[in-house]
């Protein structure tokens, strides 16, 4: 012990248990004092010595300075040994704390789970973005309203001291938009009642839980199975989303499956796959045959006017012995409360004013006709009453020009089979209040009457409450023979619209069409791109005029089968905002692309407040992004995307491709979550830049950025990019 205090204390000798040392001629003072829990008197006089007990240590200070020793005698006789002090109670262990927040990343508006616990300790005081008193532990729901980092700190004090842990929550801007208002409730089979079998997750193309919504759906293999829905609220009508198999050689077969309103089946409605199973692979939309393989495209819809249902009821989907199919898969149904039928208005004609016949199966095209060129030259509403109406042969479209056409409603005035097509042309064509359920089995890209509607609208033109199914395409808005020095397509507004089940396209705004716009419409199970504007430069025919100033907007889209939800080719002012997409099947979930000979981009292309649920799925040309800008055919600039919510997008989350140069191209506020491939991918041929702010990347399966372009791509990077 002297020698360890050498600079303090002289070595005399050792007695006992006790060690003699020689203090320095310090001023002799007296202290007292506790260290270790032992109260210490000593003395120290001027060229004294002490004593230190082997099994003691202490602390003295001199001057308020530190040296040690312990047992020093009152004088230079005393030499005794120290008595042992009287021990101060034993303090306890220190707190330990523990908090966390999940997610650690929310928008604004959303909400995060706060959990915390502690031990050794006796309260817990809160403070940053929560305060107060807390109990030592708990869990807590926080909603946050302003976007930044939010800290959450919480100090717990015990017997032992006190201990403080901290959780840090991100609030990004509000991001994604919410789709369309829609006047029917989705409920999805695997979330409802069943026996059947679940199948699913499954992004394998070629399966059928990847075609479903959600990934996931119902099978029914047996007798007595069944799907059992309780509805949140009153309907009185039915959509099924449905599968069942092909014919052995192709063509599709015909079912019964069983509806069931509180125990009593009521309807049988009649399934089919004569609309379904297209073979060959991703690439093909029109091979019928089983034997080339590569299936896709399973679903098809039935619907049903059922009586009214309260709320609270319970509507099953029962397999019974006299429904054949070999299985039924169910992906979701619709329920709906559809409002009374409208009424004829004032002074309109009257299809059945020409021989029209609701429900009787004779072909009415002829007469059809001849009322919709009477209502064009005397410049009246033309009415189609509520019923089916056939037009049993496709000999080519109904033809309109400038005429206003009108229904009871879409769930009452039907226009349906082979020849159910209309060839738009001239201004002010109006269409509401009446569906289009068409007889395409494939995809026939040489036909443009295939389509339910085709063919340039002018201006001051209007579709409104109008459903659309089996068409190739629900309305390819051309300009055959349009000049760029003649005004295509002007100011069409699409409202409420609903396109299910088409080979192709919902909407296209094609060649020149500009200021239109598409809101508040559902679109599933399209063959192509459900909305696109393609500001074509020529089919052929003549050059186009650029697309200028289209608007998607408030659009809910699902399940496309081949392509994307959303697409802008070239064009000028051009913006997409307020959508929401899900499940693309082999494609994007939105593209902005310089491709298929499209006009440069101009102006400031927009894309805001967009949602993108499990897109991006890989094609046969290669990766796809949740979201992608592409330059394949030439250079792009002059894009802004921001306010985007991407989630678990099957590639990638955000795809960047060139070879042609990318460029004034902002990105801002966009999270990007549960990417299956790369959060950010650079393909290996892309060049340009971006300028990115507010970008989160979370929790993807590969990197959260690839760049394989390398110095070839530049990302400019402001405030607030998170996780890679």
């Amino acid at each position: 012990m002297c020698d360890a205090l050498a600079d303090r204390f002289t070595p005399l000798a050792n007695e006992g248990d006790s060690l003699v040392c020689r203090c320095p001629p310090y001023r002799e003072n007296t202290f007292a004092l506790s260290f270790f829990f032992l109260i210490v008197e000593f003395r120290l006089r001027k060229g004294g010595w002490c004593r230190m007990a082997r099994r003691y240590t202490c602390l003295i200070v001199f001057n308020l300075l530190t040296i040690a020793s312990l047992g020093c005698g009152a004088g230079a006789s005393d030499i005794g040994p120290v008595p042992d002090p009287t021990p101060s109670p034993t303090p306890g262990p220190a707190p330990v704390v523990a908090i966390s927040v999940n997610p650690a990343v929310v928008a604004i508006g959303q909400s995060a789970n706060l959990t915390w616990s502690s031990a050794n300790s006796s309260a817990c005081t809160a403070s940053g973005s929560w305060i107060g008193s807390q109990s030592t532990s708990g869990t807590q729901v926080e909603t946050l309203t302003a976007a930044g980092n939010a800290t959450f700190v919480l100090n717990c004090t015990g017997a032992g001291g006190s201990s403080s842990g901290t959780a840090t929550l991100l609030v990004t801007p509000a991001v994604g938009g919410a789709g369309a208002t829609l006047p029917f409730v989705e409920y999805e089979a695997e979330t409802a009642n069943t026996n059947g079998t679940i199948i699913g997750p499954d992004t394998t193309f070629g399966t059928l839980a990847s075609e479903a919504s959600g990934r996931r759906a119902v099978q029914l293999n047996a007798t007595g199975q069944y799907v059992s829905f309780t509805t949140a609220h009153p309907t009185n009508s039915i959509v099924v989303r449905s599968a069942i198999p092909d014919a052995p050689s192709g063509g599709g077969i015909s079912a019964t499956l069983g509806l069931y309103i509180n125990n009593i089946r009521t309807q049988s409605l009649q399934l089919t796959s004569r609309y379904t199973w297209v073979y060959g692979g991703k690439s093909n939309s029109s091979d019928k045959n089983p034997s080339d393989g590569g299936a896709h495209h399973f679903y098809d819809e039935v619907h049903a006017l059922i009586g009214e249902i309260p709320a609270g009821s319970t509507i099953a989907l029962q397999r019974d012995a006299t429904d054949t199919a070999e299985f039924y898969v169910i992906d979701l149904v619709d329920f709906e409360e559809v409002p009374a039928p409208l009424t004829q208005p004032a002074g309109s004609l009257s299809i059945a004013d020409f021989g029209a016949a609701p429900n009787d199966g004779t072909d009415d095209r002829a007469a059809i006709q001849t009322a919709i060129s009477a209502a064009q030259s005397q410049g009246k509403v033309l009415w189609i009453p509520p019923g089916i109406f056939n037009i049993k042969t496709n000999t080519g479209p109904l033809v309109t020009s400038g005429v206003s056409i009108r229904g009871a409603g879409m769930w009452y005035s039907q226009i349906v089979g082979p020849g159910a097509h209309f060839a738009v042309s001239g201004n002010n064509n109006q269409f509401s209040d009446f569906a289009v359920f068409a007889d395409i089995v494939s995809r026939n890209d040489n036909n443009p009457y295939d389509d339910g509607f085709h063919g340039q609208a002018g201006t001051g033109s209007t579709m409104q409450n109008v459903w659309i199914e089996h068409t190739k395409v629900g309305w390819w808005v051309d300009a055959e023979g349009v000049s760029s020095t003649t005004v295509a397509t002007n100011g069409l507004l699409i409202h409420g619209v609903r396109i299910r089940d088409t080979y192709a396209d919902g909407i296209n705004f094609c060649c020149g069409t500009s200021n239109s716009i598409v809101e508040q419409s559902h679109f599933r199970n399209t063959g192509d791109d459900a909305l696109a504007s393609w500001s074509a430069v020529s089919t052929g025919v003549a050059r186009h005029p650029t697309n200028t100033g289209n608007t998607f907007r408030f659009n809910t889209v699902q399940t496309n089968w081949r392509a994307r939800c959303i697409s802008f080719f070239g064009g000028d002012s051009n913006s997409m905002h307020d959508n929401l997409c899900s499940d693309t099947v082999d494609s994007a979930g939105i593209e902005i692309g310089e491709e298929f000979a499209s006009y440069p981009f101009t102006g400031t292309t927009t894309a805001q407040r967009n949602t993108i649920i499990r897109a991006g799925a890989t094609f046969v040309a290669g990766e796809k992004g949740g979201f992608q800008i592409v330059a394949i055919d030439s250079p792009i600039s002059g894009v802004v995307v921001q306010d985007t919510l991407i989630q678990d997008s099957i590639d990638a989350g955000i795809l960047f491709q060139g070879p042609f140069q990318i460029s004034g191209v902002t990105l801002s506020n966009i999270q990007d979550s549960g990417a299956v491939m790369q959060g950010i991918l650079v393909t290996s041929n892309a060049t340009g830049s971006a300028q990115i702010s507010g970008i989160v990347v979370l929790s993807p399966t590969g990197p959260a950025l690839e760049n394989d372009a390398g110095t070839s791509w530049i990302f400019m990077e402001g405030a607030g990019n998170y996780g890679f």
